[in-house]
């Protein structure tokens, strides 16, 4: 196996599984947080976001974006011909990333500050729940039609 094809196979996965943790909380996540009272749903998500810091998930999130970046580079400073779906694959997949560090990560933040148990805190979360939910299903969207791309960039 070539280290391109090895990049861009590493590339592909990681973009998927991130799709597949962005998908799972729009599709059911997020819905039952909005069941649940605005106080307790805020918790976990606070909790949620604490163990986002780890390094499975960091390891995942960052790889992405690094293998990402890497097939970019590859494609546009090789002297082979480019690739337009493994670069666009890899585009998409950055596109989460910049989604993810310049929309959710603050929102996160916000929301780390927050108290549950005050109730000027917990009214707040409507709003907060409504705008990183928004976000995430951007990210979900960009990193799926990624790995859409990277499949379609394999195929014979």
């Amino acid at each position: 196996m070539s280290g391109t094809t090895l990049l861009t196979v590493t590339a592909t996965v990681a973009t998927g599984v991130t799709a597949g943790v962005y998908g799972a909380f729009s599709i059911m996540v997020v819905p039952a947080l909005h069941r649940r009272p605005p106080g307790e749903a805020l918790g976990v998500m606070q909790a949620v976001n604490t163990a986002a810091l780890k390094p499975p998930f960091m390891v995942l999130f960052f790889g992405a974006a690094l293998s990402a970046a890497a097939v970019v580079a590859v494609e546009l400073f090789t002297t082979r011909e480019v690739d337009a779906w493994r670069l666009g694959g890899a585009l998409l997949s950055l596109g989460s990333f910049v989604v993810t560090a310049a929309y959710n990560v603050p929102l996160n933040r916000t929301m780390a500050e927050l108290d549950p148990a005050v109730p000027s805190d917990r009214a707040r979360w409507p709003s907060l729940i409504g705008r990183w939910a928004a976000g995430n299903h951007v990210r979900f969207l960009l990193s799926t039609a990624g790995l859409a791309a990277f499949v379609i960039a394999g195929s014979p």
